[in-house]
């Protein structure tokens, strides 16, 4: 039996890059089961985020295949307005280290847009 002298490869990452969202869920595809990875959001913008959220990956999210977009079993506490760069990293069980991939630009946005001034006015007359 031959040494694994192959690293694993991390592919098919989700969010997409220069996006929104409001929950901290990701996604992605795992050439092979892994022995150990993380998922670490870095704030690059916006509101001030005073931590890099470094999330490891357990159960499942070790297991080779694609993972569909989801929460992670331990989530971080994003800050709402910041810009982040989420990279995945990942390690086999013979110590083999796959490339990092990184999405940059990811917006966490939970603020609700408001709408104001609306017109015409409320019992006004309007001609088209």
């Amino acid at each position: 039996m031959g040494q694994d002298v192959t690293a694993p490869v991390i592919s098919s990452v989700a969010p997409s890059a220069s996006s929104f969202i409001k929950v901290a869920d990701v996604g992605y595809t795992l050439s092979e089961a892994i022995a150990s990875g993380t998922v670490t959001y870095t704030r690059t913008g916006g509101s001030a985020d005073g931590a890099t959220h470094t999330q490891s990956l357990s159960g499942t999210e070790l297991n080779t295949g694609a993972r569909s977009l989801a929460a992670l079993a331990s989530p971080p506490t994003l800050v709402d307005g910041s810009v982040y760069t989420i990279t995945f990293n990942a390690t086999d069980a013979a110590g083999n280290a796959a490339t990092a991939v990184s999405i940059t630009n990811v917006t966490f946005d939970t603020t609700a847009p408001v709408i104001s001034s609306v017109a015409p006015s409320a019992s006004s007359f309007i001609k088209v």
